[in-house]
């Protein structure tokens, strides 16, 4: 392809030549212009190369890490994961042939596997959340097949279609888990933490159709997101249990105390203790440490809980 030029008027130019940089389709190009100077104001050169076309791998390679940094921001858009699985799943079925989309949540107290997300491209299944609880050998197995950190193929034959096909070697391990109703050729792979393996990430095919080759490297990309989602979803879950647990142990103090709400009113704050109680204002109202002292019994915790709800952190510890 022959070279190009631009002709551009331009006002004043400081130097002569000049060279400006770009870019273009993902690859820099060196724009070389040459300034003619006269008594009217400059004009500008700008000659460039013509890229040479992008190939059919190229231009894949850039839809499918355009297509997993869009997976990216919606898996860690939202804090629970079960917000971003409807739209996640109708991105991926771009990419492949996909049904349904399922995240299941490992529970090592009690050796069960959990779904905490469902998503479908045609937002509408036949999926429920469901809790699997496994035996000591069948958890032990599955452990073991998560650290490898690497996609299985399990196929669960459809009577209703009797598309019987050579079971995978990971069948026996997955049958258990994977709810009795759903069928057809499915992606696996295992989500982890810091910690260790976390979950399940489950990518069902349309009836009729199966996973290749392709669609199963690029769902070894989708781990790392829906691990990080996973782990998210989970960091959420437990502050809530923790703010539950605070909140049992007000309810139980308050009751152990005789009164409904911690802020009541503090005896004697209009007679004895007024002079105490207008310091608790003054203080309540700024950020600076406060020491109170007294003898045991009488009432430093008192004084101390009546400045923290006159505070701006009232609602908090």
């Amino acid at each position: 392809m022959p070279n190009a030029a631009l002709h551009l008027r331009v006002a004043s130019c400081q130097a002569s030549p000049l060279i400006i940089t770009g870019h273009s389709n993902g690859r820099q190009i060196q724009w070389f212009a040459s300034v003619i100077f006269g008594g009217q104001p400059a004009y500008i050169t700008v000659a460039w190369e013509n890229p040479r076309p992008r190939t059919d791998k190229e231009i894949e390679m850039e839809n499918t890490r355009e297509q997993l940094l869009g997976i990216w921001r919606e898996a860690c858009r939202h804090i629970e994961i079960n917000e971003s699985s409807e739209t996640v799943a109708e991105m991926l079925a771009e990419q492949m042939p996909l049904s349904l989309l399922l995240i299941l949540r490992f529970q090592p107290d009690r050796k069960c596997v959990e779904t905490v997300a469902i998503g479908s491209p045609q937002r509408c299944s036949d999926a429920t959340m469901t809790t699997t609880t496994l035996t000591s050998l069948q958890w032990k197995r599955l452990h073991a097949w998560a650290h490898e950190a690497t996609i299985s193929r399990f196929h669960r034959a459809d009577a209703r279609l009797g598309n019987m096909k050579r079971p995978e070697p990971d069948d026996a391990l997955f049958d258990p888990i994977v709810s009795t109703n759903l069928t057809g050729d499915m992606l696996i792979g295992p989500l982890s933490n810091a910690e260790g393996p976390a979950g399940l990430c489950i990518l069902i095919a349309d009836m009729g159709h199966d996973f290749d080759a392709a669609h199963r490297e690029f769902a070894q990309q989708l781990l790392e997101p829906f691990s990080a989602a996973l782990e998210n979803d989970r960091r959420l879950n437990e502050l809530n249990a923790l703010r539950e647990a605070a909140e049992a142990d007000r309810r139980s103090l308050l009751s152990r105390l005789g009164r409904q709400e911690v802020n009541e009113e503090v005896v004697g704050s209009q007679t004895g203790l007024k002079h105490v109680m207008d310091r608790c204002e003054l203080v309540a109202k700024s950020d600076v440490p406060v020491l109170i002292l007294g003898e045991t019994g009488t009432g430093k915790e008192v004084v101390s809980r009546a400045i923290h709800t006159r505070s701006k952190r009232s609602h908090g510890p």
